[in-house]
């Protein structure tokens, strides 16, 4: 059995359903120019800058940002047509944008090393199938907002049953990655090209 684990201060992502999943090829991602993380009594608000626009009809592939928490899973948002992982989405090929909680894993050699976090390969462990909070793209950013310390969905990798992930609110980093599914698996969801940056904090 895999053991689920959170690797401190590595991006978590989206992806993968207990459906049918059409393969998924990594992108180029708008690099992050600028990042904010702010604290409100409804969570936290992340504003991130991009050196372009991000795309939001779903032809750049697999993608996101996200923001490095120091409880037991990560938030992020996330861009994919080709897999229905999230309440948000009308279908499998909808690319709209969407917020998850996720938790990540050590993968094997199906997913490329991540040469920012001293090579470590990561594959998506567990997700929330609802969105929390709010996610808008406008040009060259985009704002998560309303994000909550604690979060109760259900995680379509373990058949739909219940999940409460607790990333908590506090969070200095954030990251842009790249989205992946191994050829040889539909059962893997690699997470790769990550890009940390540092975030400016209220």
């Amino acid at each position: 059995m895999r053991q689920n684990i959170l690797l401190p201060g590595l991006v978590g992502v989206s992806l993968l359903a207990a459906m049918m999943l059409a393969p998924v090829l990594a992108s180029a991602v708008s690099a992050i120019t600028s990042a904010k993380i702010e604290q409100d009594k409804r969570g936290l608000e992340v504003k991130i800058g991009t050196a372009s626009a991000i795309n939001t009809a779903g032809t750049d592939n697999a993608f996101g940002y996200g923001v490095l928490n120091d409880g037991d899973s990560l938030m992020v948002a996330t861009t994919h047509g080709g897999v229905l992982d999230s309440a948000t989405q009308s279908d499998a090929s909808d690319p709209i944008w969407h917020n998850h909680y996720v938790q990540l894993t050590g993968a094997g050699d199906y997913c490329a090393p991540n040469a920012a976090l001293g090579g470590a390969r990561l594959e998506v462990a567990a997700l929330t199938f609802e969105s929390p909070g709010e996610v808008n793209i406008n040009g060259a950013s985009i704002k998560m907002e309303d994000l909550p310390g604690s979060f109760t969905g259900t995680n379509p990798l373990d058949s739909f049953n219940a999940i409460t992930m607790n990333p908590g609110t506090s969070a200095d980093t954030v990251v842009s990655f790249t989205l992946s599914v191994p050829d040889e698996s539909e059962f893997h969801v690699c997470v790769e090209n990550v890009t940390p940056f540092a975030a400016e904090t209220d």
